[in-house]
């Protein structure tokens, strides 16, 4: 089948790399709040926190669900420190489920009772990400960002956010450079950085960007194909191919795509 060039040029101008987002995960029981179990409890919640927390840690989110509500609900109207822990964890589950709704009413809880609680305000702020809700996830991001203004995955986690629209997308940058100041092996911003100036259509930039995360992480396979995207676009096909190659050797699939359809291209005799 023969691809005509035009149509491989508005492919590429379609697609575009999508680098790993809100996926910064906490285990459960690890949210700042929540602190070591408390040791008065009783057997059966301990039982059931840690079969919650083995079931999460499997993937069985459903069922750990069921445990921790049991906690909750057994616990409601104490202080024992478990019930943060249980509402939290159980937060992260219906994360985990896509039911992003539930995840943000627990996490909204564990803030009510610990309104300083950075990981809920990140995982919350996530939650509504997730839900289309933007206004709202940059509020909870900024408001972790004043808690622990020097941790870089704040700043990643609200510059997705910015990003995601031309409006703001200069202010996800300047989030995701502060991040890279704060940690210069940040691969995940470096990249995000790449797909925001290609976005903006700076592709000699965002080649380079995408250049900085391979250099930090030589198998980012989702960086080889995000810089073979920019190095296309200045009309560098032979350095684009290689990069296609590279990430789909490492099993990219959008980077074996962009390798097929150039190579499709190539044997067309189309120049």
């Amino acid at each position: 089948m023969r691809y005509p060039l035009s149509g491989i040029i508005a492919f590429f101008l379609m697609l575009i790399i999508v680098c790993p987002s809100h996926a910064i995960d906490i285990a459960p029981g690890n949210a700042a709040s929540v602190g070591a179990q408390s040791q008065n409890a009783a057997p059966d919640i301990k039982k059931l926190l840690d079969e919650g927390n083995r079931l999460y840690g499997e993937g069985n989110y459903r069922q750990a669900i069921v445990n921790y509500t049991i906690v909750e609900r057994s616990l409601e109207k104490t202080t024992d420190p478990n019930l943060l822990n249980a509402i939290y964890n159980r937060g992260l589950s219906y994360h985990k489920t896509g039911d992003y709704p539930m995840a943000i009413e627990d996490f909204s809880r564990v803030i009510t009772l610990s309104p300083a609680d950075i990981p809920a305000h990140l995982h919350r702020g996530n939650a509504y990400a997730l839900n289309k809700q933007r206004a709202n996830a940059i509020d909870d991001y900024t408001k972790a960002i004043t808690l622990d203004p020097a941790n870089a995955a704040l700043y990643y986690a609200r510059g997705i956010t910015f990003q995601e629209v031309p409006e703001t997308i200069d202010r996800g940058i300047e989030d995701f450079k502060k991040a890279v100041t704060l940690n210069p092996a940040d691969k995940k911003s470096l990249c995000f950085l790449g797909i925001a100036y290609y976005k903006k259509r700076d592709y000699r930039t965002s080649a380079r960007y995408f250049d900085e995360a391979v250099n930090v992480d030589p198998r980012f396979k989702e960086a080889y194909t995000g810089r073979g995207q920019a190095n296309f676009k200045r009309d560098r096909a032979t350095e684009a191919l290689a990069d296609f190659i590279r990430a789909c050797e490492m099993g990219d699939k959008l980077g074996c795509t962009m390798h097929e359809l150039l190579s499709k291209k190539d044997r067309s005799g189309i120049p």
